[in-house]
C-alpha cells in the first residue's frame, strides 16, 4: 500500500502599518491509510492569535496581566499615559476567563489551569496547563472553571455555566506537574475567594 502524503500550509497575512506581512496560523496535515486500514483526520492546531477579548486583568509591578483571548499578556504601564502590550504567551486551549498573579507566576483560568511564568515580562512562558472539568477530549468549556483562587501554589477553581458544579482543588508547586487533588461537588458555585 501506498500512503499518500499531502501537506497544506495555510498562512493568512494582515497589512501592518509598516506594510510587512504577519502570519496568523499555519496548519498541516498527512493523510493515508494507517496501518490499522482506518483513515487519517486532521488536526489542526492554534498557532498563533491576535485580539482577543479581555476577560480577566491583575496589576503586578507597573504591569497589567490581562488574559487576551487564549493567551496571558503583559500590558507596560510604566507610563500609565502610554501603555503598550510588552508581550503575549503561546495560545492556551480556551479563553482565558480569570487569572490571579503570585509573583512571577500566573495561574490562569482557560477550560483548566495554566501557569505562565511572566518573569520576563516580553515573553510570558507557560510552564503548565492540566485540562479541567471536560466531559471529553473535545473539552466543552461551559463544563469547565472559569474562576479561581490561589494560595502558596494550591488552586481552587469553579463557576462552570452547568447549574451543578464542583470544586476543584489542584497543587500547582511545581508548576510543571499539576496534579488535580480534588474535587467536591457543589449546586450553583460561582466565584471563590
Amino acid at each position: 500500500l501506498l500512503a499518500a502524503v499531502i501537506a497544506v500550509g495555510v498562512i493568512s497575512t494582515a497589512a501592518a502599518a509598516d506594510s510587512a506581512a504577519i502570519p496568523t496560523a499555519s496548519v498541516s496535515h498527512v493523510a493515508g491509510p494507517n496501518p490499522d486500514g482506518a483513515s487519517d483526520t486532521p488536526t489542526l492546531r492554534v498557532v498563533h492569535q491576535f485580539g482577543g477579548a479581555i476577560e480577566a486583568v491583575a496589576l503586578r509591578e507597573h504591569q497589567a496581566i490581562v488574559g487576551l483571548g487564549l493567551g496571558v499578556a503583559t500590558i507596560d504601564l510604566a507610563d500609565p499615559t502610554h501603555p503598550r502590550l510588552a508581550g503575549r504567551s503561546e495560545p492556551l486551549p480556551a479563553v482565558v476567563t480569570d487569572l490571579v498573579v503570585e509573583g512571577d507566576l500566573v495561574y490562569a483560568a482557560a477550560a483548566g489551569l495554566a501557569v505562565v511564568d511572566v518573569a520576563d515580562p516580553a515573553a510570558p512562558r507557560v510552564l503548565g496547563y492540566l485540562p479541567i472539568g471536560c466531559r471529553d477530549e473535545s473539552c466543552v468549556a461551559l463544563s469547565s472553571p472559569t474562576r479561581l483562587a490561589v494560595r502558596d501554589g494550591v488552586v481552587a477553581l469553579t463557576g462552570s455555566a452547568d447549574s451543578w458544579n464542583d470544586l476543584f482543588v489542584v497543587d500547582a508547586r511545581d508548576p510543571e506537574e499539576l496534579v488535580l487533588a480534588g474535587t467536591v461537588h457543589v449546586v450553583g458555585g460561582r466565584d471563590v475567594d
